[in-house]
């Protein structure tokens, strides 16, 4: 078969038609198949170029080709300025390179990973910006921030350091405040101040530390974490970065715990040689600046930068100077100038009241058994009423408001007070035993939608609780707050400057404060100083002695007084009608 098969071939080039020998273009003793390369060749303008090996010294691209992928990249990876054991790595991964196909599954991997280490700043720029001088840096704070001295007081003193020291090594700030106090803004003016690049990362909402750390090369689509992401995006190794919502970073999840993965971040000892899983070498990030932005505390560690609430004036204030010049600002105030701006009508521009301000103060405190507390929330601080109502009973004790562990606690220490002091307090011997024997008290907190936590209720909770069993009012133009022990010292407690503000805002001009908290008071705008008047205490007994009315003013009287003209509870400016008594000065006697 195979012999008949090269017979018939034979035949076949033997039919072929011969060139004459000697003729131009085409050799008698060239093969058949070089006649039909020559003469029908398969590219224009001859034979094309050679081929090049992957392993040849010009890469895939064949030669010695100065212009190909890989030498391009050898080129830019030595002008990176990489660390000895990067180096190392980048030198072992392009000899790979070097040798693998295009056609190879590894291959764009490969690329995309000695591109991220060529583009990565690893070393520090050659002619840095000069940090700006502190008066200008306080300038810029003063022209950009309304308000928030303390705030802006601490912002330069860190500068100063930094100033002094040439590098912001082993510095992080965490930045705490409600949605749109200027968290951010401020964070812009601190890089604008060191002049450095500036980039904000977004980590709420993270549940996995492969975020933060990167993925693996061994995942499809791998690629750096959110932190060699932002330096990358900056372009400088001494940039600032702002991990913003670090407060809505998950915790403890499935894929890690992102928040233990910040540790090594935010570590000054460990962050000289963060190592993100994606480059799998050392990378500095001591050189870099971060800055933290939460809106919840979380039982998070200092230092910490509280940024409070703005005032009503102060709101004013940022709308004349920011918002209406479309600068930075508050971003719900925005939202609402922008909706009076485009407000056509009167109806359209009153629409229904957006805010209640709590101006019936006078009207709620009509019978013994309600004081008027103070609280401080991340959104600002507000007024907080205590209700005590006694019922028959067997000494039982019911609180409701949805209030927490530490609230409940400091409704116990107050009872515990109450009933060791009942001589002291003028209550009768068959009235302390009603109390802890025959009546139940019902302890309430309005707002019971809103969770209610803390130890700075005591004092209102103890002075309510006197009120019922004296028959005694509060005066309705006193507000108070402190934590009391069980032998009736009042502590210091925090967020005084929310608190008195919610106060004037309600309309509130007389507040207890505990005498700790004295040096607070210098925190509060001048406005409100000027219209407030404050009561320092030291024991719960003085709060009981300014708090509650004289014991021969009847309720009738006190209540006739308390709401004015039975109508209005407060004038026209929301402050309280008070009392026809005036506040008394605090005895050393017990009452």
């Amino acid at each position: 078969m195979i012999s008949g098969l090269i017979s018939e071939i034979e035949r076949q080039v033997a039919r072929e038609p011969r060139p004459k020998r000697g003729s131009a273009g085409n050799s008698s003793e060239a093969p058949v198949h070089f006649r039909i390369y020559t003469s029908k060749p398969p590219f224009p303008g001859g034979l094309p170029p050679p081929i090049g090996l992957p392993f040849m010294p010009g890469g895939p691209s064949g030669g010695d080709d100065e212009d190909g992928e890989v030498p391009t990249l050898e080129r830019r990876l030595r002008a990176a300025g990489l660390p000895a054991e990067a180096e190392e790595v980048v030198t072992r991964e392009l000899r790979r390179l070097r040798r693998m196909s295009p056609m190879h599954s590894e291959y764009s991997t490969l690329v995309d990973y000695l591109e991220w280490m060529a583009e990565l700043p690893w070393a520090p720029p050659e002619s840095p910006q000069p940090p700006v001088p502190l008066s200008q840096a306080r300038a810029q704070l003063e022209e950009d921030h309304y308000a928030m001295d303390k705030v802006k007081q601490r912002i330069l003193e860190f500068l100063a350091v930094c100033h002094l020291r040439g590098d912001t090594k082993g510095s992080i700030l965490c930045m705490l405040g409600p949605p749109g106090i200027g968290k951010t803004s401020l964070g812009k003016s601190v890089a604008a101040a060191l002049g450095r690049p500036f980039h904000r990362v977004s980590v709420g909402g993270i549940h996995s530390e492969a975020e933060v750390r990167g993925h693996r090369r061994t995942y499809v689509g791998a690629l750096p974490g959110l932190i060699l992401q932002a330096v990358k995006k900056c372009g400088a190794a001494n940039c600032v970065i702002m991990l913003d919502e670090v407060d809505k970073l998950g915790r403890n999840s499935y894929n890690g715990d992102p928040s233990s993965a910040l540790l090594e971040v935010l570590d000054p000892e460990q962050n000289g040689a963060f190592r993100d899983h994606f480059l799998a070498v050392p990378f500095n990030l001591s050189q870099a600046a971060l800055r933290l932005a939460s809106a919840d505390d979380g039982g998070m560690h200092g230092p910490v930068i509280e940024l409070t609430g703005y005032t009503v004036d102060d709101k004013v204030a940022i709308a004349a100077r920011h918002l209406l010049p479309k600068q930075a600002g508050v971003r719900e105030l925005e939202r609402k100038l922008g909706a009076l701006c485009r407000a056509i009508a009167a109806n359209r521009v009153l629409g229904p009241p957006r805010f209640e301000p709590r101006r019936d103060v006078a009207r709620r405190i009509t019978k013994p058994g309600i004081a008027l507390g103070l609280a401080a929330t991340v959104f600002g601080g507000e007024t907080l009423f205590v209700e005590v109502e006694q019922v028959a009973g067997k000494g039982a004790v019911q609180m409701t408001g949805n209030i927490k562990e530490v609230m409940q606690e400091s409704v116990k220490a107050a009872l515990t007070w109450i009933r060791a002091n009942v001589a002291e307090l003028g209550l009768a011997k068959t009235a302390s035993e009603a109390l802890l024997n025959t009546t139940d008290l019902h302890i309430h907190f309005p707002e019971g939608a809103t969770p209610k936590d803390g130890p700075s209720a005591g004092v209102t909770i103890t002075t309510a609780l006197t009120s019922l069993l004296t028959g005694r009012l509060v005066r309705n133009d006193v507000a108070m707050t402190g934590e009391i022990t069980l032998r009736g010292l009042v502590l210091p407690v925090g967020g005084i400057k929310e608190k008195v503000v919610a106060a004037h805002r309600a309309g509130v001009r007389t507040v207890l404060l505990p005498q700790a908290n004295e040096k607070d008071l210098r925190e509060l705008p001048q406005k409100v100083l000027d219209e407030m008047q404050f009561e320092l205490v030291s024991d719960v007994r003085e709060v009981i002695r300014a708090a509650l009315v004289p014991a021969d003013v009847t309720e009738a009287e006190a209540a006739g007084s308390a709401s004015g003209d039975g109508s209005e509870p407060a004038t026209d400016d929301g402050r309280q009608v008070p009392l026809s008594h005036p506040l008394p000065s605090v005895p050393t006697g017990v009452p």
